[in-house]
């Protein structure tokens, strides 16, 4: 399951804390690093800090959008301390290993850091299915970057090392209760899927007059939190897709 988890920091700063991270990463076999528009990169300093896992910085991906970073993900993990309007479901890292085991085997998981002075935006987070909080003292609870990605892969090194027959075979791990997770009977759709969805949902909306355009209130971003929330599935897509479709001909064909 490590293999299929990918650390996306969201515009980096500062190159030393790319390879900070990269050593992180290494030292808990997480191999997978994505840099979205990082400030500077490559750098020297990424690979002084880096120490003994410039493999990781020799295979990370750089691209200019998380878009991009997201289009074939089909679990998105949002990192935030604060937790803001609509939020997604807010979990500790301790409990994101058993979330992962629910999903189907195979399921691609892209875990997001943001930037060190300003973490994830509101619209970025909008995009996760999960926001994750890290618990920390009340009187002072900022952790630095590669501080936060150490946590994160411990937790998730410790949980699917512990159980690495059962997660080597595809066989039952433990989860959470089945009363928040479902085994899926077919692939969760990808975030690009999701996305179009998402935008076709907005036009009909307002195609329909059921929004106006120039008070949408917060409609679309509680849409969206419910279609994250759901985690649907590539034919569940598909279907919303078809329906969408279908109701946007049929009120077409009525006003002629």
């Amino acid at each position: 399951m490590l293999e299929k988890i990918s650390i996306v920091m969201v515009e980096p700063q500062h190159p030393g804390n790319i390879g900070s991270v990269a050593r992180a990463m290494k030292t808990m076999d997480l191999k997978n690093l994505v840099l979205v528009a990082p400030r500077r990169y490559p750098d020297p300093q990424a690979l002084w800090r880096s120490a003994n896992a410039s493999d990781i910085l020799e295979k990370a991906v750089v691209l200019e959008t998380l878009e991009e970073a997201l289009s074939e993900i089909q679990f998105v993990v949002g990192t935030s301390a604060r937790v803001r309007q609509l939020s997604p479901k807010i979990l500790e890292p301790r409990s994101l290993g058993p979330k992962l085991a629910a999903l189907n085997p195979g399921s691609s998981t892209a875990i997001l850091f943001g930037r060190e002075d300003s973490g994830l935006t509101n619209e970025e987070l909008q995009k996760c299915h999960v926001q994750l909080q890290i618990p920390a003292s009340e009187e002072y609870g900022v952790l630095n970057l590669a501080m936060a990605v150490q946590i994160v892969a411990y937790e998730l090194f410790v949980f699917f090392k512990t159980n690495a027959d059962e997660a080597r075979n595809n066989t039952t791990l433990p989860s959470i209760s089945a009363s928040e997770e479902r085994f899926w009977d077919r692939p969760r759709a990808s975030q690009d899927k999701i996305e179009a969805l998402i935008a076709q949902i907005e036009r009909s909306l307002y195609t329909s007059g059921y929004l106006s355009e120039n008070n949408p209130g917060l409609v679309l971003q509680r849409i969206r939190r419910m279609l994250m929330r759901s985690s649907l599935d590539h034919t569940e897509v598909q279907i919303l897709h078809g329906f969408l479709k279908k109701l946007t001909n049929s009120n077409d064909a009525s006003r002629k």
